[in-house]
């Protein structure tokens, strides 16, 4: 017994350097590769032809009848490794050939459909995905039959996606009145630029008072913020200073977003070096990337931090005057949302959208795998769905069936992990310092079974299960900021 768990240990070992080495390739590099992920095929191939020897099925199948004789340890690796096994087992199955045969397969048709081409092609391999994501998880859970849900449970953990489930199917309405309030309920008259006709040098006092506020979560280095030549916004930083270039100056809401942007950027490259992000996969640091920074320009915009702000340095005489206050706040509100507003795309990057294309995409994702309707009435879903909440629909099949290119590796929940770190975030407070973030905690066990230590503010939660009368849904935004934003 002893030596067969030698040889489960060795065989770990060997496929977890070929995960170290396969999570180095960027797969979204090879996104537009006229040989599309071809380390993710190779990758794929070895694991196959480890898992397909006899000693590796004796194995399996001996450990499968005995597990009593692994430790807790060795039981977690040898669910790892089952995994692999499974789904090799299962593409057979399901496709009548490998799994990265199949991978590769969806991965260019994918790709194909990225670049404009039509679809129709991929269509039967979706159908024969779903069959695939069933029996996996089926076998994987030793079920007969399994959900949507079951699917989530198993790879968030039990705890993790009960809690957040219901928190944002409970949500999506507060989200949804937020979105028409904002963006579809203007006021008919253009408000004009008055308080906020800010020259270059009113602009950098700002500014500079915004990234005071920012002092606390921020590395703690000077900041310099420059305008031009470069039109490209970018920033850079040495040992002591942070470089901020904000881009040629055209008016002050533009370098206000591009600052707050820059800032949203540099948060996150210094939460990057924690240990227990780097620990993570692409996979699961994308959801939280993702997370922060689409919303980093638009919480401080919500509250009333900037044109507190502004009135601090630029109109201090009215800093007690509470309608001067609602005036800014008015002003800033308009012209932030007016800029997105104009942009009639779907694939704009505006935050609340954003949100509610997370929104969308999971619940397809889950009538598609409850077999609500067939797979060649996906991009159909999407446009149906994005014109009820959205009131527009994508340009193309692009940013609707495509949107789901996780499925091409054997993912499911990616909508769900993206907005799952969105409220563990902002549910969590604010960070007493730098790398003592609730997110570097929450990620310890992104994949684990259990909350532990972390737990949201259950106040931030009553308040997002708001009633029909609520004038403000947007509560999440206004009390969780980003950096003392009050």
């Amino acid at each position: 017994m002893e030596r067969y768990t030698q040889d489960l240990s060795l065989l770990v070992k060997q496929i977890q350097l070929l995960e170290e080495q396969q999570q180095q390739q960027n797969y979204y590099n090879n996104l537009f590769s006229q040989n599309p992920n071809p380390y993710n095929k190779s990758f794929e191939e070895i694991i196959e032809y480890l898992l397909g020897t006899t000693e590796s099925t004796f194995l399996i199948h001996h450990f499968e009848d005995f597990p009593q004789a692994l430790s807790y340890d060795q039981r977690k690796e040898f669910q790892k490794l089952r995994r692999y096994y499974l789904r090799h087992q299962n593409a057979l199955r399901c496709f009548n050939k490998p799994f990265s045969e199949e991978c590769h397969a969806l991965t260019s048709l994918w790709i194909k459909g990225m670049r404009g081409d039509s679809i129709i092609d991929l269509i039967p391999h979706l159908d024969s995905l779903r069959d695939y994501f069933h029996l996996h998880y089926q076998k994987l859970l030793g079920q007969p039959t399994v959900s949507y849900k079951d699917v989530l449970a198993f790879s968030f953990g039990p705890q993790i996606t009960e809690f957040y489930y219901t928190l944002i199917k409970e949500s999506k309405d507060s989200f949804l009145r937020l979105y028409n309030d904002y963006l579809e309920s203007f006021p008919q008259t253009y408000i004009p630029v008055h308080y906020l006709h800010l020259s270059k040098e009113e602009t950098l006092l700002v500014l500079e008072e915004l990234i005071t506020l920012a002092s606390s979560v921020l590395p703690k280095q000077d900041f310099y913020i420059n305008f031009g030549p470069n039109p490209f916004p970018s920033h850079f930083h040495n040992e002591q200073t942070t470089y901020l270039n904000l881009g040629v100056f055209t008016d002050f809401m533009t370098a206000l977003h591009q600052c707050l942007k820059q800032l949203g950027k540099v948060f996150l490259q210094e939460y990057t070096h924690s240990f227990a992000i780097m620990q993570k996969s692409d996979f699961e640091q994308l959801h939280l990337h993702h997370s922060i920074l689409e919303f980093c320009t638009l919480l401080p915009i919500l509250s009333q931090t900037i044109s507190k702000a502004i009135i601090k340095t630029i109109y201090p005489d009215k800093i007690t005057d509470e309608k001067f206050v609602n005036q800014i706040q008015e002003e800033l509100l308009y012209h932030y949302f007016r800029t997105n507003k104009l942009n009639n795309s779907i694939e704009s990057p505006q935050p609340l959208q954003e949100i509610l294309k997370c929104y969308i995409e999971m619940e397809i994702e889950e009538d598609w795998f409850n077999g609500a309707f067939p797979s060649i009435e996906l991009s159909h879903e999407w446009n149906v769905r994005s014109n009820e909440c959205l009131h527009k629909v994508p340009s193309t099949h692009m940013d609707g069936l495509l949107r789901h290119i996780h499925w091409t590796k054997g993912e499911l929940g990616n909508a769900f992990g993206k907005l799952l770190g969105l409220f563990s975030i902002f549910c969590s407070g604010l960070p007493k310092e730098p790398y003592d973030h609730p997110f570097s905690e929450f990620l310890e066990h992104f994949s684990s079974d259990q909350l532990r230590r972390w737990h949201p503010t259950y106040q931030l939660i009553e308040h997002l299960r708001m009633n029909p009368e609520s004038t403000k849904c947007c509560w999440v935004f206004f009390k969780q900021k980003l950096n003392e934003f009050k």
